[in-house]
């Protein structure tokens, strides 16, 4: 299962960890991790095998690439962080409303 180079691919295509582990939806330690040879659960390479494809717009234009579609991509997950992080700072300023009570 770990026949795939990911840090070539990612590297081909002009990706850093960071923005990739954005479109998988992982972490960029979980990246890394891939990187130094760690296992990739099946669910994750039928997804690096959707990004990697040729026929991908991320990959066959690279996110640095003047495509409006890339640039798209990359700012919905983006949101996306952003959203989850707001999810996040709402659950602990309720929990901090509770204790101070």
């Amino acid at each position: 299962m770990n026949t795939i180079n990911v840090a070539q691919l990612r590297k081909e295509n002009h990706l850093t960890q960071e923005q990739l582990a954005r479109i998988i939806g992982v972490s960029r330690q979980t990246i890394k991790n891939w990187e130094a040879g760690k296992p990739i659960p099946s669910t994750s390479v039928m997804k690096l095998n959707e990004v990697f494809n040729s026929g991908s717009p991320l990959v066959a234009n690279n996110i640095q690439g003047n495509n409006s579609q890339n640039s798209d991509t990359v700012v919905l997950a983006f949101i996306d962080q952003l959203k989850e992080k707001d999810k996040q700072i709402d659950r602990l300023l309720g929990i901090i409303e509770n204790i101070s009570k």
